[in-house]
């Protein structure tokens, strides 16, 4: 019998394996055997529903994370392309905010699509803002703080930037279809609406 460690470890490998010709191929068949079948739904149903939901939340947070990406794509190229980002960079930590951290990299190595070389920088554009959203909070410096620093002083003073700032540099300017509408988005990018 397998422990309860060993169980959820093994559930997650199997429904976190890269999606195949059929939702129940990375579920190992040990699995199988422990669940009981009921109702309308075998067990490799009932599995098959955890793998689907798996794959659905993965896909739908990197469209969250990056939704001008998936404006310019369209849902089915972006689905693809987001599966295909999973294969190779699967999920490793308890967070999903993290999921999409090599997303940018990736459409610029692997995920390359034909006509559209400016998607790495939109993706490391969305990647940057949301960074900067969710940066710790830096302590206000205080006019009675700098009154308190004698003028002799001043001269030697050095600041330091807050931890929200993070300097971009991108060989497009994705600014533009970053403050674009959908519609827009497509025009800019040259493209039609599937």
């Amino acid at each position: 019998m397998l422990s309860l460690r060993d169980l959820q470890a093994g559930f997650l490998r199997s429904i976190a394996t890269a999606p195949g010709p059929s939702v129940f191929s990375g579920i190992a068949p040990a699995f199988l055997e422990l669940v009981e079948g009921r109702g309308p739904l075998g067990s490799a149903d009932r599995l098959g529903v955890y793998a689907e939901m798996y794959w659905a939340r993965l896909v739908d947070v990197l469209r969250d994370d990056f939704s001008r990406v998936a404006a310019i794509l369209g849902s089915t190229r972006f689905t693809a392309l987001a599966c295909a980002y999973l294969t190779r960079h699967p999920s490793t930590r308890p967070s999903v905010r993290w999921v999409g951290a090599e997303f940018a990299n990736f459409l610029a190595r692997d995920g390359a699509v034909e006509g559209l070389p400016f998607l790495a920088d939109v993706a490391r554009l969305e990647w940057t803002r949301m960074a900067a959203f969710n940066a710790a909070d830096a302590a206000p410096l205080r006019v009675e703080s700098l009154r308190a620093i004698p003028p002799s002083q001043w001269p030697r003073l050095t600041f330091q930037t807050v931890p929200a700032l993070h300097v971009l540099r991108v060989a497009w300017p994705v600014h533009e279809l970053w403050a674009a509408d959908d519609a827009q988005i497509c025009l800019v990018a040259g493209l039609q609406r599937r």
